[in-house]
């Protein structure tokens, strides 16, 4: 069986997604922001496009951060920041594979659960 360099890239993004997702050594902050800038620059070297829903939802986003700071006169940083990484790289995988995400994300599922 002949794995494209593509294919491998492709699978290993979204490898990168479930780990950051849920394996508790991926989730700390440290990883993801190499990630993020990794991700950003195979995003661009594809010529693909943000849409503009996805920045609308960072602008709800943000407008809630700053209502839950009013409201609880606190701001953690470092949860921010991870919260906004954590949706762009999920995003960003996304936008990457397009209509392939669902075939590599139940082949990966399915590797793993054999």
């Amino acid at each position: 069986m002949v794995i494209s360099r593509r294919n491998f890239i492709d699978h290993t993004l979204l490898l990168i997604v479930i780990a950051i997702s849920g394996i508790p050594y991926f989730t700390t902050s440290a990883l993801l922001l190499p990630v993020a800038f990794i991700l950003l620059m195979f995003f661009y070297m594809r010529n693909k496009k943000i849409d503009r829903v996805f920045y609308l939802l960072i602008v709800f986003l943000i407008i809630i951060t700053v209502l839950q700071t009013f409201v609880f006169n606190f701001i953690s940083l470092q949860t921010t920041v991870g919260l906004f990484l954590r949706i762009l790289i999920g995003y960003l995988v996304i936008k990457l594979l397009s209509e392939r995400f669902t075939d590599y994300y139940v082949n990966i599922l399915y590797f793993f659960s054999i």
